[in-house]
């Protein structure tokens, strides 16, 4: 995904009992977020890709750029949507929510945090290839789950410390990473 982009360092580090991967913005005052590889089972993964694939998405009007979104949600005010996407997709929020949470509750420490909403969003050339660079104010954790291996497209999840777009570092994720920030 960030190949040939500048990416973002990240330091192994320990949180806990888990393995994770640190970064920053290169502010100083740049709050971290974190890296967690491999942490959805690739047949999981695999799975919840061919379900988005064969779904009809929502077109309305994304928050970030008024452009259609081509998402659907999963999962809203913590409950599954139930009807709205194939199991596949809420076997992987399942199992995002069972190993990401834990991690999000300790490194926030926010021991009642849960997990509220939840959706997938596709990219293709004749739909949406980019959201622009936006924050998530509602949420009080964001969780990225990438379903598509890095090779399959450029971009990706992005930090920019400053005001122009040549600040803007990519975040090197593969399906089945997680990306945690505030």
């Amino acid at each position: 995904a960030a190949q040939g982009l500048q990416q973002v360092p990240l330091e192994p580090t320990q949180i806990g009992e888990q393995r994770v991967l640190l970064g920053r913005e290169t502010a100083l005052t740049a709050q971290p977020f974190y890296v967690l590889p491999t942490q959805v089972d690739p047949d999981v993964i695999a799975a919840a890709l061919q379900a988005a694939k064969d779904i009809a998405m929502d077109d309305h009007n994304d928050e970030a750029d008024w452009l259609p979104a081509f998402e659907v949600y999963i999962m809203e005010q913590g409950l599954p949507l139930p009807g709205v996407a194939p199991p596949a997709l809420h076997a992987a929020v399942q199992q995002l929510d069972d190993v990401v949470m834990p991690f999000v509750r300790r490194v926030y420490r926010c021991s009642s945090c849960v997990s509220c909403t939840a959706f997938v969003r596709r990219y293709l050339p004749d739909e949406r290839l980019r959201i622009p660079a936006h924050f998530d104010v509602t949420a009080y954790s964001t969780v990225i789950l990438p379903l598509s291996p890095a090779g399959n497209y450029t971009g990706g999840f992005f930090v920019q410390p400053g005001a122009h777009v040549g600040s803007r570092a990519f975040v090197p994720l593969e399906a089945g990473d997680v990306a945690v920030h505030d």
